[in-house]
C-alpha cells in the first residue's frame, strides 16, 4: 500500500515537502527576534508534514489491520498484558534459538535478505544513468523523479518478495493447524476422561461376571438335574411340572466350574 501510494503521488508529496522545507527555511527579522512566532512556525510545519504523509501513514495502517484478518481475525484479549514472571527465565529463549523453527525462520530470512539485495541491485544498476541525471535538475523535479524511483524499486520488491511471502503464510497455517492435531497420548487421555480408563472398566466388567458367576452358582442347589459334558460344560436344570412347561437353566458352567457345579449339587 505505501509503495503505491509513493508511486502514484510521488509528485504530489515530493512538492509538499519542498513547499515545507522552504518554508521552513524562510525567517525574517520579525519572526528571529520572537520566539512565539518561530514555535508556531514550527507547528504550522509538523501540521504540513503529518498532512502529507497521511495518506501514507493511513495506508500502512490499513493494511497492517486487513493482513490478521484475512490469516484468522482479530482477537483482543487482556491475557497478553498480564505480567508473567516466566517470561524472564531464560533458558526457553536458549531453547528456542537451537530448534527447528528457529531455523526455518533463519533461511527464511536469508532468502529474503538475498532476493531484496539482488532485486536492489538489479534496479540500481539498471537505473542508474537516470539516478545521476537527478543532480542536474531543479530541486522540485529532482525529489518528484526520486521519489518515482524509489517507488518503482521498491514496487519490484514487493511484487519479488510475494511468491516467498505466500508460501509462507500457507506453511505457518500448515504448521499451527498440524501443532492442533492430537497426539496419541492426547487422544488416550480424552478418552479416559469421557468414557473412562479402559483398564479401570476392563477390570470392573471382570468383577461383574465374576459377581454373576458366584450368583450362578448359589443357584445350583435349586437344580433337580445336572447335565454334564465331560470336555465342556455341566449345566444345571430345575424343573417344576405344577409350575413349568419346560426345564430351566439355572447354572453353566466350563470345566472347572462344571466340577464345582458338581460338588455344589
Amino acid at each position: 500500500m505505501g509503495v503505491c501510494i509513493i508511486w502514484f503521488g510521488g509528485e504530489s508529496l515530493a512538492r509538499q515537502l519542498a513547499g515545507m522545507l522552504s518554508a521552513g527555511l524562510h525567517f525574517d527579522h520579525r519572526m528571529v527576534n520572537d520566539p512565539n512566532l518561530i514555535l508556531g512556525q514550527i507547528i504550522l510545519l509538523i501540521k504540513a508534514a503529518m498532512m502529507a504523509l497521511l495518506p501514507l501513514i493511513a495506508g500502512v495502517v490499513l493494511v497492517a489491520l486487513i493482513s490478521p484478518v484475512m490469516l484468522g481475525g482479530l482477537i483482543f484479549s487482556g491475557k497478553s498484558l498480564q505480567p508473567k514472571f516466566s517470561k524472564l527465565n531464560p533458558l526457553p529463549g536458549i531453547k528456542r534459538m537451537f530448534s527447528a523453527q528457529t531455523g526455518a525462520e533463519l533461511l527464511k530470512a536469508v532468502l529474503k535478505s538475498t532476493l531484496v539485495g539482488c532485486v536492489t541491485g538489479f534496479y540500481l544498476w539498471h537505473h542508474w544513468p537516470q539516478m545521476m541525471r537527478l543532480m542536474a535538475e531543479s530541486p522540485i523535479v529532482a525529489m518528484g523523479n526520486a521519489l518515482d524511483l524509489v517507488g518503482l524499486c521498491a514496487l519490484l520488491v514487493v511484487l519479488g518478495v510475494i511468491p516467498m511471502v505466500g508460501f509462507d503464510v500457507f506453511f505457518q497455517i500448515f504448521s499451527h493447524l498440524k501443532k492442533l492435531r492430537m497426539s496419541r497420548q492426547d487422544i488416550r487421555d480424552e478418552f479416559k476422561e469421557s468414557e473412562g480408563d479402559p483398564h479401570v472398566k476392563g477390570k470392573i466388567r471382570q468383577m461383574q461376571r465374576a459377581a454373576a458367576q458366584r450368583r450362578m452358582m448359589e443357584d445350583v442347589p435349586k437344580a433337580d438335574v445336572i447335565v454334564t459334558n465331560p470336555t465342556h460344560y455341566s449345566v444345571a436344570l430345575q424343573y417344576d411340572e405344577n409350575k413349568m412347561s419346560a426345564p430351566k437353566v439355572v447354572a453353566k458352567g466350563l470345566i472347572n466350574s462344571a466340577a464345582h457345579s458338581r460338588d455344589r449339587r
